[in-house]
């Protein structure tokens, strides 16, 4: 089944015995055709055209006999080789009017045509059919089917517009809680990167950064080191003597 456009956002279909649409004259097959802008427009010799596999979610569409589960896409250009035909990009075309809800392009096929061919259209394959990276395929029901923020890409934080992934409320609270009071004692542990200061520092309003020391310096005592991850006590021993500039007898030094 071939699905063609009539217009800019009209879709009908039509039963054929070939993987693309083309027309007769008289008992003489034409050229295969291709979407021209929602005109279904002949093609001429020793050109390039696509057509397309779709596989879609219907078993039939308006009519029992209309068994629409795979259905053919004409391409929408004319082309002067293989290489601009099969640079074409579906996932660029405009599905507005599409009846059917979800597809996936399978494969592309390239037709070659030429006056002497006496085939319906006129052509033959010009290369071997071309599988469609699935992960390119849109849903043709929509642009909007499996997008964020009208779905053309799943990906936040677009440099662009930044779109994230939490609601506007959620996003709005995220420096209130890095201002908390307990903002200090939350991130303990974590605050290891040099470059933490700076990070925080439009939102780190209630306690100053700078002003706490860091858990992995040390302090050397008695030749034994000692990090600020806890609280330290050490005992430096009994002094057994004193240096001094003045003599002493006896007495008790305080």
């Amino acid at each position: 089944m071939n699905w063609y456009r009539t217009g800019a956002s009209t879709y009908v279909w039509k039963l054929t015995d070939m993987p693309f649409l083309y027309a007769t004259v008289g008992t003489s097959n034409t050229y295969i055709q291709w979407d021209n802008n929602g005109t279904s427009t002949t093609g001429t010799s020793g050109r390039y055209y696509n057509s397309y596999l779709l596989v879609t979610t219907k078993s039939n569409v308006n009519s029992p006999q209309a068994a629409s589960r795979y259905v053919i896409i004409a391409g929408r250009g004319d082309y002067a080789s293989l290489a601009t035909a099969q640079a074409e990009v579906i996932s660029t075309f405009d599905w507005t009017g599409f009846p059917i809800e979800e597809s996936v392009v399978a494969y592309r096929l390239t037709w070659l045509t030429n006056s002497a061919t006496t085939t319906k259209g006129k052509c033959v394959l010009a290369a071997a059919p071309q599988i469609i990276n699935i992960s390119a395929v849109t849903n043709t029901s929509s642009g909007a089917g499996t997008d964020h923020n009208t779905l053309a890409n799943l990906q936040g934080g677009l440099a662009s517009n930044e779109y994230y992934h939490l609601s506007q409320a959620q996003h709005d609270s995220i420096p209130y809680m890095i201002q908390r009071k307990d903002t200090a004692s939350m991130l303990s542990g974590y605050m290891k990167d040099v470059d933490t200061s700076a990070m925080l520092s439009p939102y780190a309003k209630n306690f100053q950064l700078s002003s706490y020391t860091p858990i992995a310096r040390t302090l050397t005592i008695n030749g034994t080191g000692f990090d600020l991850s806890a609280n330290r006590t050490w005992n430096v021993g009994t002094v057994t003597s004193v240096a001094t500039d003045a003599t002493l007898t006896g007495g008790t030094i305080s």
